[in-house]
């Protein structure tokens, strides 16, 4: 019997072990044999059931389901996303008009600025992700979003370094769960062979939101009211993320055994449909630390580990990125419209790469390596140019 399988079932049902009423089995991964308590809810657990005893799931009921879960989760998954890079990055939107005089930035002070930002996603990170483990994941990420809107409205009202550094720090800590929440939250309702399609659209929403930031920056640049311009961008930014954090919260679901939109029967269905990923729809309380250390001896992980690395380093150049265009002479609103190709490029490349690997079977890793040539072509240029 398998870790996956209850005496009596067929094993074309399986369903996740963490969905289950009650499960008292050692870990596979363990030596030593340790009560596993999973707090599953009842409604979870008679779902999880009924998954294990109704009909064998249906075609057409799946491609409902997905068309379902493609219109009411998606497009939230994408819009925040969105938002979460517009948020993030609007100390660079603001650099062109006044923050680094009016904050009596000086020397790397604007530098330390944007990278604090990442020291309070990298402490965050860890805590966050045991955090999202014991509580409704959208729930939790809902509240994740009010919270840092919030802060970045706080931005509008620093005059100094320190207080600025302080709220780059705190915003970094709030958005750290954002990106672990989304994989939670794709592979609690897509199977594996959709999962590529959908993140590579949420994630493809980067681009959207430096497009449509761009924009909404360009757009405030131009209100002549009693505060800086910067203080606009910071107030009305952070203002729209509170409210679509509200929303978030609301209307996002937490797993199949409470969602108001779909049957008994498609809410089974819903489970059935990504039993064969193995991952869950439920919370499991239980860390397994060999379930860490056989993760992190994966040479897999150890490479995609590098190359986010890697990328995270070439991505801070983006908080200078308007600082130069303004150094070559444009105004404070043409340097804001200069970014706007960039964004486009980033938007078609994502798309393309996530279409390419969810038709192409096994390409994941060649679309990944072609993409990164174009960049990488681009920086020597620029080596050379200077040489």
């Amino acid at each position: 019997m398998t870790p996956t399988e209850t005496p009596g079932s067929d094993p074309e049902k399986r369903v996740p072990t963490d969905i289950l009423p009650s499960t008292t089995g050692p870990s596979p991964l363990e030596d030593d044999p340790v009560p596993q308590k999973h707090h599953i809810t009842d409604e979870t657990g008679a779902l999880a059931a009924s998954a294990l005893t109704s009909a064998p799931l249906d075609a057409s009921e799946s491609r409902s389901i997905l068309t379902k879960l493609d219109r009411r989760i998606l497009p939230f998954l994408c819009i925040t996303y969105a938002l979460q890079f517009i948020d993030k990055t609007s100390l660079g939107y603001s650099s062109v008009y006044g923050i680094i005089k009016d904050n009596k930035l000086v020397g790397q002070q604007y530098s330390w600025a944007s990278s604090v930002f990442y020291f309070g996603y990298l402490v965050a990170e860890y805590p966050g992700v045991a955090v999202l483990q014991r509580f409704p994941v959208a729930k939790f990420l809902g509240v994740n979003i009010v919270l840092w809107g919030m802060i970045l409205m706080t931005t509008a009202a620093c005059s100094s370094f320190a207080g600025l550094a302080s709220v780059r720090f705190l915003l970094g800590v709030t958005e750290a769960t954002i990106s672990p929440g989304f994989v939670a939250v794709t592979g609690m309702w897509w199977t594996r062979q959709e999962q590529a399609g959908r993140s590579a659209l949420w994630v493809s929403f980067l681009g959207v939101g430096s497009f449509v930031g761009t924009l909404l920056a360009y757009g405030i640049g131009h209100i002549t009211g009693s505060l800086s311009p910067w203080k606009y961008i910071f107030l009305i930014l952070g203002a729209i993320t509170v409210i679509w954090g509200v929303v978030f919260t609301i209307f996002v679901p937490d797993g199949p055994a409470k969602v108001a939109w779909l049957t008994e029967r498609e809410k089974v269905v819903a489970v059935q449909r990504v039993a064969e990923n193995q991952t869950g729809t439920g919370r499991s309380r239980t860390f397994v630390k060999a379930q860490v250390l056989e993760a992190a001896k994966d040479p897999a992980v150890i490479i995609l580990g590098l190359i986010s690395f890697v990328n995270a380093i070439a991505s801070g150049g983006l908080a200078f990125g308007s600082l130069i265009i303004q150094g070559l002479g444009f105004s404070p609103l043409n340097t804001t419209l200069m970014n706007l190709p960039l964004s486009t490029v980033q938007v078609v490349t994502q798309l393309g790469a996530g279409f390419l690997s969810s038709k192409i079977k096994s390409s994941r890793l060649h679309v990944g390596t072609v993409a990164m040539i174009p960049p990488v072509c681009n920086s020597e240029s620029c080596w050379l140019i200077s040489h």
